[in-house]
């Protein structure tokens, strides 16, 4: 029986704040790392690092207790397409389309994450279909991707749009995963959190093998920087966030949560611009308000 949702208190709302914060800041880490380290490898250490950061965790607080063989299996299935659909796929797409992208074009790229969403809760759905707000949202985020992308198609000079469309892949998979996640956020919350990380890791390593080969050396051998993303992006943006994040879907469900999107594309944007000194240009900032005013739309539409 899942946790009835209460009206949001102030310690939700800072718990939301946080992790746009820790979120927002993920394409400024993985944009250092995946300079000097091939991205399905460094993704794979990250999550490596997810995995066994909140493994140790859940040790110290659950004094070695595990749940029972029967309560496993029953949310191994959920898990394990929360695994894919919200680390492995998206952490990779995001990584490889890093490699040519900036972070800041990424995280605009990502706020159409909530947009995809609601495309596919209205086709999936019988009680969320689209109605005027939704549908003007949608448009909106079309637009501002049309904007974003349009020069490099246009551009035979240009050959970043293809990694755009991974990382939009990548928003896609996040979009997927938020249908799954509510399913997962009662019971051990830190459990939870811990079996989806390792699961993640389990099934990316032979990817990351078969397209890279054994690149770990890159990982050992990289600037102290890249190591020290990599490690940040594992223990809190794939690890302690997540905890975070079934906190908030638990308590005040998933429209609350959804809220996290209006803050994560502009202060991702930011991050770049500032901290790495990616390059400003007016189809971007074009972008960035279409795409945010479109989240605004479809979140009213709600």
């Amino acid at each position: 029986m899942r946790t009835p949702l209460r009206k949001p208190i102030l310690a939700d709302y800072v718990y939301l704040v946080c992790l746009s914060i820790i979120w927002s800041s993920a394409f400024m880490f993985i944009k250092i790392a995946v300079t000097h380290i091939p991205p399905f490898t460094m993704t794979s250490v990250r999550l490596c690092a997810a995995g066994a950061g909140l493994f140790v965790i859940y040790l110290y607080f659950s004094k070695g207790r595990f749940p029972s063989k029967q309560q496993i299996l029953t949310i191994l299935p959920l898990a394990s397409l929360s695994a894919i659909f919200g680390n492995a796929a998206p952490f990779s797409l995001i990584a490889y389309g890093e490699t040519k992208v900036d972070s800041g074009i990424a995280a605009i790229l990502m706020g159409l994450m909530p947009l995809m969403t609601v495309t596919l809760a209205h086709l999936s759905t019988q009680d969320e279909k689209l109605n005027i707000y939704k549908f003007s949202g949608i448009l909106m985020g079309f637009f501002g991707l049309v904007i974003l992308l349009g020069h490099d198609i246009l551009s035979p000079k240009q050959d970043t749009w293809f990694y755009q469309l991974a990382i939009m892949a990548g928003a896609c998979c996040y979009a997927i995963n938020s249908l799954i996640m509510r399913y997962l956020s009662e019971g051990d919350k830190l459990f939870v959190a811990m079996l989806i990380s390792v699961l993640s890791f389990i099934f990316l390593l032979p990817v990351a093998y078969l397209i890279e080969g054994n690149q770990f050396h890159a990982f050992l051998d990289a600037p102290l920087s890249a190591v020290a993303s990599t490690l940040i992006l594992g223990i809190i943006h794939a690890g302690l966030a997540i905890l975070v994040m079934l906190r908030i879907l638990k308590y005040c469900g998933a429209s609350f949560f959804s809220q996290v999107n209006f803050i994560i594309p502009i202060f991702g944007f930011l991050w770049g611009f500032i901290l790495l000194g990616e390059a400003f240009q007016i189809n971007i900032l074009v972008a960035l308000i279409a795409i945010s005013a479109g989240i605004f739309l479809a979140h009213k539409g709600s």
